[in-house]
């Protein structure tokens, strides 16, 4: 009986970190699918400044509650780096996230500045969001910055590499993106999607 208690544990125990690894599997395979990477070209370089939406909300990147928390000038620059945007060949830029490039406006603002602005306009850990909102609103010089808008999902296996076996997290190649962009392939390639 005590040997039969134990195979039928064993096959619980079993069964149940099969529907975990499955379950995972599952979650893990519609993430990937729903997160894209974006390449895009403004009229401007805008790499140094901020954005906001044209909608009533504060949206701007990176999110201003974010930067109380990171020092830009040490350990955040690397943060800070993702949202100003990777340079490519060719005057193109590389974000790790997709916008809708309708709603954005881009500001005269910094990131150093904003990074400031957002500590002038908060207390106790709390940003007034609506005084930001406003303040930022003021500094808006371009409603209307893309020329050119493009995503891809970061699963693609052309584009980008495999740094981790085990998670098979990937990395966007940024020489294989700068050769496609030189040679015109990245713009018809099938993984590619143009927004604008």
């Amino acid at each position: 009986m005590k040997r039969l208690s134990i195979l039928l544990l064993s096959v619980i125990v079993v069964s149940c970190a099969r529907e975990d690894d499955i379950t995972s599997a599952k979650i893990k395979k519609e993430r990937d699918e729903m997160v894209y990477y974006s390449v895009y070209k403004t009229k401007a370089d805008y790499s140094d400044y901020v954005y906001v939406s044209k909608t009533n909300h504060i949206f701007s990147k990176p999110n201003p509650n974010d930067t109380l928390n990171k020092d830009i000038s040490g350990v955040g620059k690397n943060y800070i780096k993702w949202w100003k945007g990777q340079s490519l060949s060719e005057d193109y830029y590389f974000i790790p996230f997709v916008v809708s490039p309708e709603i954005i406006n881009y500001t005269d603002v910094t990131f150093e500045e904003y990074d400031n602005l957002c500590k002038e306009f908060s207390s106790e850990g709390q940003i007034d969001s609506l005084q930001l909102l406003e303040t930022m609103k003021k500094r808006i010089i371009d409603t209307n910055p893309f020329v050119e808008y493009y995503k891809f999902k970061f699963i693609d296996e052309k584009l980008c590499d495999i740094v981790d076996s085990s998670t098979l997290h990937r990395e966007p190649n940024f020489d294989k993106i700068n050769e496609m962009i030189e040679s015109g392939e990245f713009f018809t390639y099938e993984g590619v999607e143009r927004v604008k």
